[in-house]
């Protein structure tokens, strides 16, 4: 990492500078399937819902969208990715181009990137129309302490995808790439008793 990238990063970590700003003020809002959204779900309009207070995680880029449709159906939706990585804060960082922050560079591969030639909304469109995804549905609510397997299987397709976003995310962007590597390699010594926590935080972004 050179010097002027060393200086930005020890600037967001040990300041807390976000670089969540993008041209246009902040970073793009997405949802889970890391699209660029403006429309909420006709379902969690009016400030609440059965899950809460709105979130953008909710959101559609469709009027009608089924693939939400189905997620509000089962009663239970996945959680947003994580800003982190692990000791990286994806908030804090700058992605490849410096226009919008890591975490959003994340989400958006969330959504593009292909595993077997399918995009994440095409492999759950593809789910839930297979005959396996139907004949639990046919079955009705599942009772008990039981997650849905409908639902087990969304989870599994959307975590699938994330974890190669965080793979694609540490090739597009090299900076961050070898933070995770000399991350890994300080946790060892950390989990050795060589290091404590605090100046493992402050090796990383010297």
């Amino acid at each position: 990492m050179g010097e002027a990238d060393q200086g930005i990063y020890r600037k967001t970590f040990t300041v807390g500078k976000s670089h969540r700003l993008s041209e246009n003020g902040v970073d793009p809002r997405r949802n889970i399937l890391g699209e660029v959204v403006k429309r909420q779900h006709p379902a969690l309009s009016g400030g609440a819902s059965a899950f809460g207070l709105v979130n953008p995680t909710y959101l559609s880029k469709r009027k009608n969208d089924p693939i939400f449709n189905e997620m509000l159906s089962l009663n239970k939706i996945p959680e947003a990715p994580s800003p982190r990585m692990g000791d990286l804060d994806l908030r804090e960082l700058p992605s490849s181009t410096g226009k919008t922050s890591a975490f959003d560079e994340r989400n958006e591969l969330i959504g593009t990137v292909q595993l077997g030639g399918l995009t994440l909304r095409e492999r759950l469109t593809q789910l839930i129309n297979s005959d396996r995804y139907k004949k639990y549905a046919s079955m009705g609510p599942i009772e008990g302490d039981f997650e849905d397997p409908r639902y087990l299987m969304i989870q599994s397709t959307i975590s699938a995808y994330r974890s190669r976003a965080n793979y694609e995310l540490q090739k597009t962007n090299p900076q961050i790439g070898e933070l995770m590597k000399r991350s890994r390699v300080l946790q060892q010594q950390v989990s050795r008793g060589a290091l404590s926590t605090v100046d493992a935080s402050n090796i990383l972004f010297q």
